[in-house]
């Protein structure tokens, strides 16, 4: 008789031989071997398949489930639905994953480092607390922070372009190595470094160029006036002004 709440499955457990009574656990780790996840039992509060690089698909996840570990899963594409009792996820690596299940309100702590193939992240919970997210090279969005946000961690993301407005109260901000990036709130390009800032200075002058470009040469006849409207951002560093070079450089394109 297994009397703990706290199991191993592995691919030696008969999984299939216990009593409904034996199933009533509340932790489950699923061995690195394990190629298919049965159903799931009821009582399920923590689920960690870490290290398991064989699982494509998960099954069904119980309502009461809490706490997902799924680092190192680099053969998951995709996920089921999220219960709503889910507080802490944790995805690191899952290299196959390009998109993740809409979040629950009850979510408070997502970690999705090193997720590779992501292109962007759902909408995030209203009471939600901390976001990590790093070596994700295909993000390219993130959502709107919500106002209880007190940890946010962003590293070497390439591909993302812009950085969502923080809370006036959040508690550590950190990013690096996000060259891509042509637009960060007040908040963080407080806290960057000049080399950093030169950078997002440089791809957001670029972009501007691109866009004016692009809209210039559209059959719209779109006046230049609305082109800079449009694409003009109040926080910048760098902002378009009518005495500016980049404006006279517009100017001559006519």
């Amino acid at each position: 008789m297994i009397n703990s709440n706290h199991i191993i499955m592995c691919i030696v457990c008969k999984w299939e031989v216990l009593s409904d009574k034996e199933k009533n656990f509340e932790n489950l780790f699923v061995c690195h071997r394990v190629n298919v996840i049965p159903e799931l039992p009821k009582s399920i509060k923590i689920l960690n398949c870490s290290g398991n690089f064989s699982i494509t698909l998960l099954p069904e996840l119980p309502l009461s489930l809490e706490v997902l570990y799924l680092n190192g899963c680099s053969s998951l594409v995709s996920l089921p639905k999220l219960p709503k009792s889910l507080r802490i996820f944790d995805c690191r690596f899952c290299t196959s994953l390009a998109s993740l299940p809409e979040l629950p309100e009850s979510l408070r702590i997502l970690v999705c480092t090193g997720c590779s193939s992501l292109i962007s992240l759902p909408k995030l919970p209203l009471l939600f607390t901390e976001l990590w997210v790093g070596e994700c090279s295909s993000l390219e969005c993130l959502p709107k922070m919500p106002q209880t946000l007190k940890i946010f961690w962003c590293y070497n993301c390439p591909n993302l372009k812009l950085l969502p407005d923080m809370p006036q109260d959040i508690g550590i901000v950190q990013f690096e190595k996000c060259t891509g990036l042509i637009y960060v709130c007040g908040k963080i390009e407080n806290t960057i470094s000049h080399e950093l800032c030169k950078t997002i200075n440089s791809n957001y002058l670029k972009w501007r160029k691109e866009q004016t470009l692009y809209w210039f040469s559209s059959t719209h006849g779109i006046v230049y006036e609305n082109l800079i409207r449009r694409t003009w951002h109040p926080d910048r560093v760098v902002d378009w002004c009518w005495d500016t070079e980049e404006v006279k450089w517009f100017k001559s394109l006519r």
